[in-house]
């Protein structure tokens, strides 16, 4: 029998910090917090369900047996702990069906961030968890890696949103999209946007499209942020694209692969390792967050010195925090 482990004689919120930052620095052995006592479990098992990334079909259905056995047992237990979800295709397995993504989150629908980094949701015979996107009335970041313009065309997205991350796409530019996306979120405040440039000519292309959407953006909205991953060896002017595009609320990160990165380049570009987690979701909640704030530090420099400036890359340390 469990015997209850006395905790320090401590505010609850430093024990719940202490709790916390050691459940997330060593996740992999946080469960075995769960079996000292009665006391760490209250504290620890949150933690652990804060942040839920699911690659597999068979990891989701893991994770619906454990939703319903516990809601048996409180059932209001997952709407407080649950914060973010993300559905991601895995390197092994068939990714998140439709059925258990819909069924998913109509379990867990207090969510206040869901990330779909697959397109099985949005297959025209499965309509189901856009119509289930509605229940989530805590919802307000929405994160969509594939993401064809009819999504916004059948209004499915929450209208609470304020931050919503999309992966950019080539036919976006000279389309009405994006007046159809603001008023499907009238709320939204953040955007971010993901393109990847494989060559010199997308490069080129880019920074042609980019003058044409960012005013109408940032007129509409707080923060708009272009992260631009670099698939090519050669380094790209990206002093060019700054000036066709320095806009006071619009942010312009650069990912390269680590061997581009040098004594010139290491004030305004992304560690290729950063997006790499980004796309696996394997450290996804921390890195959006590091991205958000860095974007609006970036935007302030502007301001204050009437020009575009990139600050200081994310240390790596930071891959290590997985708290959402």
């Amino acid at each position: 029998m469990k015997q209850a482990l006395p905790l320090p004689n401590l505010p609850p919120e430093l024990v719940g910090s202490i709790l916390e930052m050691s459940a997330e620095l060593v996740r992999e052995n946080a469960p075995t917090l769960l079996l000292v006592s009665r006391n760490l479990k209250k504290w620890v098992e949150p933690i652990l369900y804060r942040t839920v990334v699911l690659r597999t079909e068979d990891t989701a259905r893991k994770f619906l047996d454990t939703v319903h056995a516990r809601k048996q047992r409180d059932p209001i237990f997952f709407d407080h702990c649950i914060h973010a979800i993300i559905f991601v295709q895995g390197d092994f397995g068939l990714p998140p069906s439709h059925s258990s993504i819909a069924t998913i989150l109509d379990a867990c629908s207090a969510v206040s961030s869901v990330s779909l980094y697959t397109s099985t949701w949005l297959s025209t015979e499965s309509k189901v968890p856009e119509v289930l996107l509605h229940r989530l009335t805590a919802i307000k970041q929405l994160y969509l890696v594939q993401t064809p313009r009819e999504v916004f065309h059948t209004h499915v997205i929450p209208n609470q949103i304020t931050h919503l991350c999309l992966g950019f796409s080539d036919d976006w530019d000279h389309s009405p999209i994006w007046p159809i996306i603001l008023s499907c979120c009238p709320y939204l405040t953040h955007l971010m946007l993901h393109q990847d440039i494989h060559d010199f000519i997308a490069f080129e292309q880019f920074e042609h499209k980019l003058p044409t959407i960012l005013p109408f953006l940032a007129q509409e909205l707080h923060l708009v942020v272009f992260v631009c991953r670099i698939l090519t060896g050669r380094l790209l002017a990206f002093d060019e694209l700054e000036r066709a595009t320095d806009i006071p609320n619009v942010a312009l990160l650069m990912v390269l692969p680590s061997y581009l990165i040098g004594k010139k380049t290491q004030d305004h570009v992304l560690p290729w390792r950063q997006m790499q987690c980004l796309m696996r979701a394997d450290y996804p909640t921390p890195y959006m967050e590091n991205v958000w704030d860095r974007a609006a530090r970036v935007c302030l420099a502007a301001r204050k010195n009437g020009h575009v400036v990139h600050d200081n890359p994310v240390r790596e340390s930071y891959l290590d925090v997985t708290s959402s």
